[in-house]
């Protein structure tokens, strides 16, 4: 086999595995396919960000679990899980310019008109549990 052969084979494999991936996650709020666009945001990622994308699958391993049963008990559907990707890329000490802080980047008076603590001591925003149920609301 040429290695273009090869080549075209891997793709067409790996592919077929990003498609059936996708068709598993949950999508009531949006559409999940693979695109152009997706596909190089996907290569993207393994090619310049390897490690990161690792310890990101390792962090969705740790927090959906505490979204998911969150977001059933809220009748709210599980793919909002994934804003918390956009917003902090599961980093629950991620603080953006303005101030918005954890996984859900809440900002503190938003966060404090939730029922949070934020102050010099204490910054709730940051406990993933408490994050999340003041952002689900």
């Amino acid at each position: 086999m040429s290695a273009e052969a090869r080549a075209d084979y891997i793709i067409k494999s790996g592919d077929s595995l990003v498609r059936a991936r996708l068709a598993l996650m949950d999508s009531s709020l949006m559409e999940h396919r693979l695109d152009p666009s997706i596909k190089r945001r996907i290569i993207n990622y393994v090619e310049h960000w390897p490690i990161a994308s690792g310890r990101l699958l390792a962090r969705s391993a740790r927090f959906f679990p505490i979204f998911e049963e969150q977001l059933v008990a809220a009748g709210m559907p599980l793919s909002l899980k994934y804003v918390t990707v956009q917003e902090s890329a599961l980093r629950p000490w991620a603080t953006s310019r303005v101030g918005a802080g954890g996984l859900w980047q809440l900002m503190p008076g938003t966060a404090r008109e939730l029922g949070l603590t934020v102050d010099d001591e204490l910054d709730e925003r940051l406990d993933p549990a408490l994050g999340c149920a003041a952002g689900l609301d």
